[in-house]
């Protein structure tokens, strides 16, 4: 229909520069040792106080669609055999930024973060 916005999710840049903490999420990962019980288990874990923040934007104009208040969802995959896939639903802050913690893998192969 004619008139109706096209939405996109991307990286908030705006808390990308404001502090370390905030991470674009990277194109590889290092596989690490889990070292809790809880991790040895796990094929990923989450780093602590690392996060990505999200966000939802009009994709004509790249501007943030402050009126979206639903819960985005993140799927993990991986590639290796066995591995179940991992889903977190999380709902906007009120600035309509998702915080999304970022994870560590434990394993070898390929992981696919998909935001929806």
């Amino acid at each position: 229909m004619k008139g109706e916005a096209e939405y996109a999710i991307q990286v908030s840049e705006a808390y990308l520069k404001k502090k370390k903490i905030y991470v674009d999420i990277p194109q590889t990962l290092v596989r690490e040792k889990g070292t809790t019980a809880k991790e040895k288990s796990s094929w990923f874990g989450y780093m602590p106080k690392v996060w990505h923040p999200m966000q939802v934007v009009i994709t004509k104009t790249g501007k943030q669609a402050s009126l979206i208040r639903s819960p985005m969802l993140l799927t993990i995959k991986s590639d290796v055999e066995g591995m179940h896939a991992c889903e977190l639903l999380v709902k906007p802050d009120k600035a309509g930024v998702y915080w999304f913690q970022c994870i560590r893998p434990f394993i070898f192969g390929n992981i696919t973060m998909s935001f929806t």
